[in-house]
């Protein structure tokens, strides 16, 4: 199951929901599940229309968005209340799949990506890194989506992106055992990080983590 947070145009302005990618668009699992059960109510409790909603149900909820969309008609648009239950790509606009979500951080993941950068820097491989993760904390509140730009800070002159694999946590827990991380990963994504390089090196020196140079604005793909 692909899913993607999409906002709809009405006569209200643009509204934000929560969809289930398939070959032909996009369904709205929340209005999926309402003609799946006949009831709103149930349907907003057990397939909110959010992700972060959703990922709050947990296992449960996931669920019932399987059930929702596996009982929905291929042919099928409009739902018993005249609600559309399916998108083509030219009516929807995509954001973020979790545009609220509760923290953002960046860590290395791959060996060889880590090693190289000490190399350029003519330092040896710390131990460390193979002892317990390590990470810095980003600007969450600053996620866009698909087609949105990236505003250039006024602050610099070498604004650089990285692509990155991004796993969205989607349990609750501490301390984790790296046998159960799985458990907790509720999906991947592809991310792009932006770094104000200038700026970031300037900060290095005083040896806290980076600050205004990495907390910026990050690009989502289309779903994940």
């Amino acid at each position: 199951m692909r899913l993607c947070t999409f906002e709809v145009h009405t006569h209200l302005g643009w509204q934000s929901r929560l969809g289930a990618v398939d070959a032909d668009g996009v369904i709205d699992l929340n209005f999926a599940a309402v003609q799946a059960s006949g009831n709103a109510r149930l349907a907003d409790a057990l397939v909110p229309s959010s992700l972060l909603g959703l990922l709050d149900g947990g296992e449960a909820a996931m669920e019932e968005a399987r059930k929702a969309i596996a009982s929905l008609p291929a042919d099928l648009r409009t739902g018993k209340r005249d609600e559309t239950l399916r998108y083509r790509w030219d009516e929807i606009r995509l954001r973020t799949p979790l545009p609220d979500a509760r923290s953002l951080r960046d860590f290395f993941a791959f060996e060889a990506h880590v090693k190289m950068g000490f190399e350029k820097r003519g330092e040896p491989m710390p131990r460390e890194w193979y002892e317990f993760p390590v990470y810095y904390q980003t600007g969450h509140h600053n996620l866009i989506g698909t087609d949105q730009d990236v505003l250039w800070p006024s602050f610099t002159e070498r604004f650089d992106y990285e692509l990155e694999l991004a796993a969205i946590v989607g349990r609750e827990g501490r301390n984790i055992p790296a046998a159960k991380a799985r458990d907790y990963i509720a999906g991947y994504t592809i991310l792009n990080d932006f770094s104000a390089r200038d700026i970031q090196r300037r900060e290095m020196k005083v040896r806290l983590g980076p600050a205004k140079g990495k907390h910026w604005r990050a690009g989502w793909a289309r779903g994940w």
